[in-house]
């Protein structure tokens, strides 16, 4: 009994000489252990990991860890005891991780506003050669103002009394009335139909008449206007007689020809047309200066009267009867003969802004 506990003495001395050398041996390791949890720490206030395991891995030799050699176990209480100590080891060794402080986070700046770039204007595109700019245009002179003749003037043309024709005549007294200012068809007609005609002497500021407007009788006319106004005023010839005379001629249509080959607005005859441009009679501008160019010859031939230089435009003459006209009409000439109503429809018609169609006694052309 006594050799049995001396054997089993024995045996257990190695284990408990293994456990001084490791009581010697685990405490200051562990002692290093805590100690290498005061490490100085960065600048950023965390203890660098290589250094921390650096430190460690410096006491144990490298080996990062003490572990028992192992031994035979000679009874379950010295495996007991062995697997202890190796626990007790490992908790010893095993390093407590320490927290890692964050840097305190900065507040982001905050991107400085930029001001606004311009919108980029879209480029013109350039001008290219055959675009040049146009240079303003010259404002137009205004017209030269029309030069009238002197011996010619609306006041003198205008003669009247009270707006009625007051002179003597071949037949007497003009027997003016408003609605004949310019004295009756048989005073006009004097001898017409007994002895031949013998006209009262009437003169272009003795006449009696009105002014031209666009409206009424001589709206058909009115783009003629500034004609009438301009050969008016160069021949000394009041414009509404010019307008009569195209209205009683033509109705103011420039391209009319008559019954024996009359041409245009103031029905122009034989010499008459002479130098009109390429031949053409009817052109405007010719065919109205042409009309008052002649009215106005016929008119001085006689002296200053109207009347005669009228009828000389129309075909009469002085001394002519009625009956002669109307002989004309029997011959087959019906076209060749006068407007025995011509003298009363332009004096208390036309120059009057009224239809002078509708006056008359004779009306000896309607049969033709």
């Amino acid at each position: 009994m006594v050799a049995l506990q001396v054997f089993t003495l024995f045996g257990l001395l190695p284990a408990l000489a293994l456990g001084a050398f490791e009581g010697r041996h685990v405490q200051p390791h562990v002692a290093a252990v805590r100690r290498s949890r005061v490490q100085p720490r960065s600048p950023a206030g965390v203890v660098p990991v290589p250094a921390r395991r650096a430190a460690g891995a410096g006491k144990r030799g490298g080996a990062g860890s003490c572990r028992v050699r192992p031994t035979p176990a000679h009874n379950e209480a010295d495996a007991a005891s062995t697997v202890v100590a190796a626990a007790d080891d490992e908790n010893a060794e095993a390093p407590v991780e320490q927290p890692i402080e964050q840097p305190t986070e900065q507040p982001a700046e905050q991107p400085t506003e930029q001001p606004a770039e311009p919108t980029p204007q879209p480029e013109q595109p350039a001008a290219s050669p055959s675009q040049e700019p146009q240079p303003s245009p010259t404002p137009e002179a205004p017209p030269a103002e029309e030069k009238i003749d002197p011996a010619f003037t609306t006041t003198m043309l205008a003669h009247s009394n009270n707006g009625l024709l007051k002179i003597d005549g071949t037949c007497g007294p003009c027997p003016s009335t408003p609605n004949e200012p310019n004295g009756a068809q048989w005073w006009l007609d004097c001898g017409l139909d007994d002895g031949g005609w013998a006209p009262p002497h009437i003169t272009l500021d003795q006449v009696v008449y009105t002014d031209l407007t666009g409206e009424g009788i001589f709206a058909p006319c009115t783009q003629f206007f500034d004609q009438f106004y301009r050969y008016g005023g160069e021949f000394g010839i009041p414009p509404i007689m010019l307008a009569a005379i195209a209205l009683q001629e033509s109705t103011c249509r420039p391209w009319l020809v008559g019954g024996i080959g009359e041409q245009g607005l103031m029905q122009l005859l034989g010499v008459n047309c002479d130098g009109a441009p390429g031949g053409n009679c009817q052109d405007v501008d010719f065919n109205i200066r042409r009309g008052a160019e002649y009215l106005r010859g016929r008119i001085d031939a006689h002296g200053g009267s109207l009347l005669a230089g009228l009828g000389a435009y129309n075909g009469w003459r002085v001394g002519i009867t009625a009956g002669e006209v109307y002989q004309m009409k029997n011959d087959g000439r019906c076209w060749a003969q006068p407007n025995l109503d011509y003298m009363h429809q332009m004096l208390n018609g036309w120059l009057q802004g009224k239809a002078g169609y509708e006056l008359g006694k004779w009306f000896n052309r309607n049969d033709c």
